[in-house]
Parts: structure tokens; C-alpha cells; sequence
């Protein structure tokens, strides 16, 4: 069964959400999405005062995001490592990662 039989009302989503739609598909708090976006954490963009986020934007963001933790994950494991020679220093990678 796909996602748009189980659930009628994302299958109508526009391709431009609202903050509480953009929440809800991203599984987060609209505050935490607002503020976010606000930041330029998140893909969003003002249209006549009023917060809109591509869905397709919000994807590849959510994509990026996992990988990024994902690398960080792995570099962190490599930076416990005692018997690793070439360390660089955590807060580096983060900085250099925009993390």
C-alpha cells in the first residue's frame, strides 16, 4: 500500500507548504521549523509575510542532513580513536561542516 492510500491528506500537499504542513511532514514543532528557517537552518522563504517551504527543498535538506550526521558520526569515532594519528580537532570538522 503507498503512502498516499494510507494517508489522503499528504497526497494533496502542494509542492509550497505552510509552516504546520512543512512541520508535519518534517515530523518537527512549527516554533522549531519557524526558528529554524529563520536561522537559514532550514529551507524557507517569506511570500507576501508569510512562511513558505518547497517540499522538494525540504527533501534534499532532510537528505543533506542525515548524510552530515552520518559523516559526523564517523569522524567522531575516528577522533576517539586513540590509535589514530590524524586527528582534527571535533570542533573544527563541526565549524568547517556548519554544524
Amino acid at each position: 500500500m503507498r503512502v498516499a492510500e494510507q494517508n489522503p491528506k499528504k497526497a494533496r500537499m502542494p509542492d509550497f507548504l505552510t509552516p504546520e504542513e512543512a512541520a508535519e511532514y518534517l515530523r518537527i514543532s512549527r516554533a522549531t521549523l519557524v526558528a529554524e528557517a529563520r536561522r537559514g537552518r532550514i529551507p524557507g522563504t517569506k511570500i507576501a509575510g508569510k512562511w513558505r517551504f518547497s517540499r522538494r527543498l525540504l527533501r534534499r535538506w532532510a537528505e543533506q542532513e542525515g548524510e552530515d550526521q552520518a559523516l559526523l558520526k564517523a569522524l567522531e569515532e575516528a577522533a576517539a580513536d586513540p590509535n589514530n594519528q590524524e586527528r582534527i580537532p571535533l570542533e573544527q570538522v563541526r565549524r568547517e561542516l556548519g554544524l
